[in-house]
């Protein structure tokens, strides 16, 4: 169980996550600083595992279904460990599915990270700041 401060920020992350597009990746410690706390990655991985599952009844419009998890990396382009290793392979299918080519677990961030010009990225944070 989360408080309801964090529950809170998990949603800020979700919106966050939803803006990162299709056969693009980015770093927990991106998302991070996107939300306001950029020394909150870790905080980032929490959000994603208990992002609830699509299938699950929730009362957050927020899920597995519509939250790109998958796009969510680690800093040095690593697909990150899981609990169990069928979850991390499944974020590999899913990024190959997207075109990202994954290699030993790794993503080449020159060549698939997403990156934003400024006012790209003070769209994206207005964006998540008018859902606070």
């Amino acid at each position: 169980m989360v408080s309801d401060e964090a529950a809170q920020h998990y949603q800020l992350i979700y919106a966050a996550v939803r803006a990162v597009p299709a056969g693009r990746v980015t770093t927990y410690g991106r998302i991070a600083a996107l939300t306001g706390r950029p020394r909150n990655a870790r905080q980032v991985g929490y959000a994603l595992k208990h992002l609830p599952r699509a299938e699950a009844t929730t009362t957050t419009h927020f899920s597995t279904a519509n939250v790109p998890w998958w796009r969510i990396i680690g800093s040095g382009g690593i697909v990150s460990m899981r609990e169990a290793v069928a979850d991390r392979d499944r974020q590999v299918e899913a990024l190959q599915a997207e075109g990202v080519e994954v290699n030993g677990y790794k993503v080449d961030m020159r060549q698939y990270e997403w990156v934003l010009s400024q006012a790209q990225e003070e769209a994206v944070i207005d964006r998540l700041v008018s859902l606070e």
